[in-house]
Parts: structure tokens; sequence; C-alpha cells
């Protein structure tokens, strides 16, 4: 900790009141890991990217962790109560979400493989015709308060005919954006080094949907449902996967994370204890314990592994908070593809805690993915990104926005609200 000259204590990593109250306080200062709520250029239809709205799905687990905290303290003699309350909240507010950022999954893809428009669809009327919607906050909206309603995405009227490639990428693309999701959970739980209830449960789900989506479908001749066309594509292809397969890579890429394994230390020693849950990541020799993702590509299924490795140093020497990032991506199941993934992340706390992280992807293609935020005040901060993606690559597939067929880059900019 540090001793300020007035008296007052700054604990690592968190401002104290007087410091909160003058920026001048002191040269050097320390920002915690603090939760937040964006407005991000890619939020504006057009300019929709994967990695920023699945940062808005981020900021709404954390605000759902932090609404349940506030509430056992504004009211503990109804901490179980305000608790139960928060978590059925949760579950209408993650319920939403996960449906429209699939469903933007799909209509992502198929505008990068057309550059046609698409409908996001809601049956508010259950057996009435569906409402188009294409602007993904609205459909987020309009979802939270229709939970029970069901949801679609479809080409729009005009739309160009796919070859097979495509459609199975537009089909994927839903269950591709789950499982980015989760693997976005597992990078944001390394980066702040704990993890609560609604990251842990919404981890499983993200990880084990498209699993269970493909158990679960048993009419194998419904022409809308994903992973029905996702293996008739398949076999278009020539490529032998099932939706058996589908199943299995998912259920296995669960078993098969340091998270997972993270979560349930967590949860052995909350109950063993008696205390709140809060999980660790699981790290051996300064390696965090990787983890896996299983994504439907047009070269067949693949296990994505991600792990990093955390620099031991000083405070304010070139090792402190700076991290390796590796990874690879194979295709186990179908034709042989393999990409590797390489880079660097930096946090330098003396410079208003600027976070810099620059993550390469070669093997088919070149892909760089940058991002850079510093904090200009104690309550707000600024994020920089960019993204360059091959279209020859497993990565690029998943994220180009434009035009599949070429090169995609995307530029960000975001400021964040601090609380």
């Amino acid at each position: 900790m540090l001793v300020l000259a007035d008296g007052g204590i700054l604990e690592e990593g968190y401002y104290s009141e007087n410091i909160l109250a003058d920026d001048s306080a002191l040269e050097e200062k320390y920002y915690s890991e603090r939760d937040t709520f964006s407005i991000s250029s890619a939020y504006f239809e057009g300019n929709y990217t994967d990695s920023q709205l699945a940062t808005f799905g981020l900021e709404l687990l954390r605000a759902e962790d932090r609404l349940e905290k506030w509430a056992q303290g504004k009211f503990p003699n109804n901490a179980i109560r305000g608790k139960l309350l928060c978590r059925i909240a949760s579950l209408f507010i993650n319920a939403a979400f996960w449906v429209a950022f699939h469903e933007t999954g799909h209509g992502l893809r198929y505008k990068a493989c057309s550059q046609g428009n698409y409908m996001l669809l809601t049956d508010l009327n259950h057996n009435g015709p569906f409402e188009k919607d294409e602007n993904f906050f609205k459909y987020f909206v309009k979802k939270l308060f229709a939970p029970l309603a069901r949801g679609a995405c479809s080409p729009d009227y005009g739309a160009l005919k796919l070859t097979p490639k495509e459609v199975l990428i537009f089909f994927a693309g839903g269950m591709n954006n789950e499982t980015y999701f989760a693997e976005r959970i597992s990078d944001m739980f390394h980066d702040r080094k704990t993890m609560e209830f609604n990251e842990s449960f919404a981890y499983f789900f993200y990880k084990i949907s498209p699993a269970l989506y493909a158990i679960g479908t048993k009419n194998e001749t419904d022409p809308s449902n994903d992973p029905v066309s996702v293996t008739k594509c398949y076999k278009q292809l020539g490529i032998n996967a099932k939706q058996s397969d589908i199943a299995s890579t998912g259920i296995i890429s669960l078993f098969l994370s340091g998270t997972t394994y993270s979560i349930l230390r967590g949860m052995y020693y909350a109950f063993k204890n008696d205390e709140d849950y809060q999980a660790k990541p699981l790290e051996f020799a300064r390696f965090i314990v990787p983890d896996t993702f299983a994504y439907i590509t047009s070269q067949g299924i693949s296990y994505k592994l991600s792990g990093r490795y955390r620099f031991s140093g000083e405070e304010n020497s070139w090792q402190d908070g700076l991290s390796l990032l590796y990874g690879v991506e194979r295709v186990f199941k179908g034709k042989a593809a393999t990409e590797f993934s390489l880079g660097l992340q930096k946090k330098i706390r003396s410079l208003r805690d600027l976070s810099l992280a620059v993550v390469t992807t070669f093997g088919r293609g070149f892909c760089v993915e940058t991002k850079l935020s510093l904090f200009l005040t104690s309550q707000l901060k600024l994020n920089v990104g960019y993204e360059h993606y091959s279209a020859k690559s497993l990565l690029g597939e998943r994220h180009i926005t434009k035009d599949i067929t070429k090169n995609g880059d995307s530029v960000y900019l975001s400021m964040s609200f601090c609380y």
C-alpha cells in the first residue's frame, strides 16, 4: 500500500477518495480493473464487429455482478432475496443478449458472404408473422421484453444466391459467435484474474450451447436448423462431419479448458469454507492453464487452444504487466488446416494504466488484432482498436465484416465510463 502525505491510504490498483477528487495528488497513479460502460463506433449499424458486440455482452455480465453486490449491501437483512431477484433479472438479460448475439452472428456472416442485407426477426405473436429488425441493440431490447418469442435471422429480400461454402459459413455464424463469447469470457477472466457467478454461469452456457443445439436436434430435415444445415453443407463439400461431431467437440472442449477447472475449484472452496464464490485462474510456473474452443469452419470442425504466460518482474520494470499470448487452431474433423497465434499484452500502470495488446495469427494468411486503452481521467477510458483479417484464414472467415473474399480491416474508437 502507499501512504499519502495527508495520511490517506491508497491500496495498489485502487483509488482512494482523495485521488478521485484530485488527479494531481500523485505523479504515479494506480488504476484498478474497473467495471465500465462503453460507447463504441462499432455499435452503429453498418459498423458492427463481433469483438465490440461481445464487449457489450461482457460489460452486461460485470454490471449484473455489481448490481448483485449492491443489493446485498443495500438490503443486508434480505441479502438472499436480493441475490435471487438479481439473478432472475440476469437470466432475462443474458437470454436476450444470447439470442441477439447468435442471430447477429448469422447476419454478419451473410453480409460478408453476399454484401447483402439481413433481417433479425422476432415472432412476438408466436404464431404471427415475424417482425423485421436490423438494429442489434433494438433487437436486444425487444428480446429483453419478449423472452419467449422466437428469434431468427434471414437474408433480406432480393438476396444473392450463396455457394455451399458460404451457406455453411452463414449457418455456422450463430454457434461460432457463442463459442467466441465463451472465449472472450475466458480472456476477461485471465485479464482480471478473478471471475464471479454471472461470468462463470455464462462461460458454461456459451461453451456448451452449440453442443446442446446439435444434441437436441430431432428433425434432421429442417432447413432452418443450424446443425442440420451445417452438416448438409459439409456433405456437399465432401467433408465427413456430422451433428454428433459438433456435439462431441463442444463437450470435449469444455473438459479440455483450464477455465472450467478454475471455476470448479472456486465452487469447491466456496462450499468448503462457506464463503462467497470467486474463481482464480489455474497457473503453473506462470503459465495459465490453456483453454480449448470448438469452431465450425468451411474446412471442417476445429479445436482452438489458447493460453498465456505472465512474465515476472519488479514494479515498473519491462516485465511488469507483460503477458505472452499464444494459441493454435487445427481442424480435426475435415480437411487439414492449421493456424497459429502469437502476441503480447502490456500494461503500464504508471502511464494511467495504459494497456496495449497485439495478437497475430498466421498459417493460412496473416491476421492482426490490436487494442490500446488509456485512462483519460479516473472515470473515463479511451479505447482504440484495429483488426486485420486475411480472407484465407479460419479467423477471418469468422470475423471479416465486409467481403469474405477479400482481406478485411476494421477500426473502432470507444469511450468507457468507469464505475
